[in-house]
Parts: C-alpha cells; structure tokens; sequence
C-alpha cells in the first residue's frame, strides 16, 4: 500500500510540475517580442543547468603538463627525450 502511495505522490508531483511549466510558456506568450525572448533564454540557461550530461559552452582551461626551459648556450630542447644530442 505504501508504495501505491509513493507512485501516486510521485505521480502527482510530475503532473504539478508540467502544468507549471505550460502555465509559464502560456504566460510568455502574453509578453511583448523582447520580453518573451529573454524569459525564453533565461528558461533555456535554467535547462542546461538542471540537464545532467550537458556540455558546458563556457572554454576550458588550460592544464599545465610540464615546463621546459632552455638555457643560454646549451642544446636546442627535443620534441623527444630519446632524440639524441645534436653535435656541437
């Protein structure tokens, strides 16, 4: 019996949830053109942040592998470290 109860409650929450959101959109579509198109996006920005597995426009930072310095008079630096040391 308790778990009719959970599926129902769910249930309902669901239902709630989608008359919500028609009501929303029902609602964006009394505002004027500019209006309605940023509570569309701001809807949209709202999505993806919910969404799981959604990949992110913002750029990803660099990762730092290793440094390689070369100094004054020495060799050239290698692509490879088994390329042998040039002549000099």
């Amino acid at each position: 019996m308790d778990d009719d109860r959970a599926a129902f409650k769910e249930a309902w929450k669901y239902r709630a949830a989608v008359r919500r959101f028609q009501s929303a959109f029902e609602a964006a579509e009394q505002l004027a053109e500019p209006e309605r198109q940023l509570l569309l996006e701001q809807l949209g920005n709202w999505l993806l942040e919910h969404m799981p597995n959604v990949p992110s426009e913002q750029p990803k930072t660099a990762e730092v592998v290793g440094i390689e310095m070369n100094l004054a008079g020495t060799q050239p630096l290698s692509g490879r470290d088994d390329d042998p040391p040039e002549a000099a």
